[in-house]
């Protein structure tokens, strides 16, 4: 495993070089902010028209801005919830079609930050879309097995440590919320380094043309090669995400969403908060791709 003299330096010129192509990106950043919008959209317009048809006339609406109410949600499914079966199916199928659309824009993306890190090109961006797509929908379909692996194998030490299988044998309960204290920070390490492998992977593709597999094991290679700086890296990056939303949850519930403005103004929050989500997700690509550059001369060099 390789090793930096200069530890924090690397970082920072990782880093910086990461927000170089966030900026440089910005339009890459548009087009996933505006198709996620779009897309947002036509999700809310179904359960829209269930509520104006359903109970548009009750006095219960007034509630749902107030914060979650398990005992409301439940009376509130319970008058009104027989309409809302395929408002929910069609939820799913924007689900899905949803996570298509982000592959095939991501397929531009890393296409564009691999081809010019710094400055975003509409047909480099359009070319990766298309020609990446099915190798990166493959791919994401393989680390989506290896997420479901680890995230079983956590599932079963909390059963294992918790005796969930056994409750007479549970002398606190108090069990379940201490081993979650201990066992979620641990698998979100954990799940660090797979959804990092992840990221290499999807870099190492645009590098190998699309071959999933040399792609795959070049990605495994190129993890192990730098694993230090880039896991370092992109913890800082999971931290800055954090902070992010933990802003945007202290400035949302530190005023009332029960009027007009404080839900225009609690919607434009989120919007921004998902706009800087997604650029931290290029910067973060963008540092990865910074660390990984000798790679562009054929190989992953240590």
């Amino acid at each position: 495993m390789q090793t930096h003299p200069h530890f924090l330096s690397s970082i920072r010129t990782a880093l910086r070089r990461g927000l170089a192509a966030a900026w440089g990106h910005r339009r890459a950043v548009a087009i996933l902010y505006l198709a996620t919008l779009l897309l947002a959209a036509l999700a809310a317009l179904p359960f829209r028209a269930w509520l104006l048809r359903d109970a548009g006339h009750s006095l219960m609406l007034r509630d749902i801005v107030s914060g979650f109410n398990y005992t409301f949600l439940n009376d509130f499914i319970l008058n009104y919830g027989a309409g809302l079966a395929p408002v929910l199916n069609q939820s799913v199928l924007l689900l899905g079609v949803y996570l298509l659309l982000m592959v095939f824009l991501t397929g531009g993306l890393v296409h564009g930050l691999w081809v010019q890190p710094t400055q975003y090109q509409s047909a480099v961006f359009w070319a990766g879309c298309g020609r990446f797509f099915g190798p990166l929908l493959r791919l994401t379909l393989v680390f989506w097995v290896l997420h479901t692996l680890v995230l079983g194998v956590f599932l079963a030490l909390y059963a294992a440590a918790t005796r969930i299988y056994a409750p007479h044998l549970i002398a606190d309960e108090r069990i379940f919320t201490s081993t979650l204290c201990w066992l979620v920070p641990l698998y979100g390490l954990v799940a660090a380094v797979f959804f990092l492998w992840q990221d290499i992977a999807k870099l190492t593709l645009i590098h190998h043309d699309g071959t999933v597999w040399a792609a795959f094991r070049q990605s495994t290679k190129g993890l192990w090669v730098h694993f230090r700086l880039a896991y370092a890296t992109y913890l800082l990056g999971a931290a800055a995400l954090g902070v992010l939303l933990g802003i945007n949850y202290f400035i949302t519930t530190a005023f009332a969403v029960d009027t007009g403005c404080t839900i225009a103004l609690s919607f434009l929050i989120t919007q921004a908060v998902i706009w800087l989500r997604y650029s931290l997700r290029v910067a973060l690509l963008g540092a990865l791709r910074s660390i990984l550059a000798p790679a562009a001369a054929g190989t992953i060099a240590p």
